[in-house]
């Protein structure tokens, strides 16, 4: 099967810079925990299974006879940053015979004293799980932050009554957003701080309103909305665009208690004086849903075009007539696209290839794109000559379309 065949389809990444990456020795390549720093007992490097890539992955092990009072271990890495930008930190964990102990990701914000100004954290891994990708995204670092320690922390509330606890972590992330992305996407500054507003009812919220990290934007319909004048209501950014690169678009949405609104994702192309050139937008969210992926993929800006203004938009086609609506945002981005390459390998079989950057995608594929039934190709992805994410697909494992997804 040759490129021409495949129908490739493209899915948002960050921009492939060298220099978005942070860590050193973020997959413990060097066969040690050069550049880490650990503290609390059994800590040491793993191979085979206990690697998600390469050859090392770095293990705690949780023994029966450890001292309850040496409950906390961590391997951490201090890195600068600047405060008011945006990052995205990520880990594989592996949790194997897991009895009493947990596992997560952390990352403190440090000032120029080395004291905590936030810490922000994982939901903990608890059970016995293959290697998944945990991720805290979209972080912007708070005033005053000058350096970040990404940790992954491993507690013992309890020695283990059976066999020891393993968890292993591999491939630790944190990349810097670069400039020209969007900023305070996920609302991390407990405002809409960098983002225009227009009608009534929004505000920040924390709890259920968050995806992640904090915040989230939610706006509330209310019955007393006057149905000729608060119909409309809206946040937006403009960043600038160039017509030769393809963006993607993303949001992620919950509603509640909905009765006579609706809410989307929303491109306005804009040319050198505002003016708006053309527009794109999601299909409405209608219903009661839990916060989920809205996307606009292949995004071509008109030749025209110098800005784009993302969108999150709420509709009120009349005021609710019982309790209040309710559509909250999180997580916003528009970035360029990353490339699923394809070519042709040994033996009639296919190799798929995405940057090192991508990293936390995983591969699905469908036979009939009119009735697609997307099904996960289940092959761990290889990152080869260390530029490359690769899965070789053999010719009888063959699907004509493929696609990458991030979780």
């Amino acid at each position: 099967m040759t490129r021409a065949l495949l129908f490739l389809i493209f899915l948002a990444a960050l921009p492939r810079l060298s220099s978005a990456e942070l860590l050193a020795n973020r997959g413990f390549e060097s066969g040690d925990v050069s550049s880490w720093t650990q503290f609390g007992p059994d800590w040491r490097i793993g191979i085979g299974d206990d690697a998600h890539a390469g050859t090392y992955g770095a293990v705690n092990d949780v023994q029966p006879w450890h001292d309850p009072g040496l409950d906390w271990r961590g391997l951490h890495q201090e890195v600068p940053v600047t405060a008011g930008e945006t990052y995205l930190a990520s880990v594989f964990i592996r949790a194997v015979s897991v009895e009493s102990s947990s596992s997560w990701l952390e990352l403190q914000w440090l000032d120029e004293l080395g004291g905590v100004i936030r810490q922000d954290a994982t939901a903990p891994v608890d059970a016995d799980q293959p290697f998944q990708l945990e991720t805290l995204s979209w972080l912007a670092a708070p005033a005053g932050a000058v350096t970040a320690s990404v940790r992954g922390v491993v507690f013992m509330p309890a020695p283990p009554a059976g066999d020891a606890d393993f968890h292993t972590f591999d491939d630790f992330s944190l990349i810097h957003i670069p400039a020209g992305s969007l900023s305070n996407p996920g609302f991390e500054t407990s405002d809409l701080t960098d983002w225009g507003i227009f009608g009534p009812g929004w505000r920040t919220g924390v709890g259920g309103d968050a995806r992640s990290g904090a915040y989230g934007a939610v706006n509330d319909v209310y019955d007393s909305h006057d149905p000729g004048l608060d119909q409309w209501r809206g946040i937006f950014q403009n960043v600038d665009v160039s017509p030769a690169t393809s963006y993607v678009a993303s949001v992620y949405i919950r509603t509640l208690n909905i009765e006579s609104s609706s809410s989307w994702l929303e491109i306005q192309w804009l040319n050198g004086e505002g003016g708006v050139i053309d527009q794109v937008q999601s299909a409405p969210v209608t219903n009661d849903q839990a916060f989920t992926r809205v996307q606009l993929p292949n995004l071509q800006p008109p030749a025209e075009a110098v800005q784009a203004s993302l969108r999150a938009i709420v509709f009120m086609e009349t005021p609710p007539a019982v309790d209040a609506d309710f559509h909250i945002f999180d997580d916003l981005s528009f970035l360029p696209q990353l490339p699923l390459d394809v070519s042709s390998s040994g033996g009639g079989g296919i190799d798929l290839q995405w940057p090192a950057d991508g990293v936390g995608y995983y591969l699905e594929a469908t036979a009939d794109l009119a009735q697609p039934a997307w099904t996960r190709v289940h092959q761990a992805p290889v990152l080869s000559t260390g530029t490359v994410w690769q899965i070789s697909v053999p010719a009888a494992g063959l699907q004509s379309n493929y696609r990458l997804v991030k979780p």
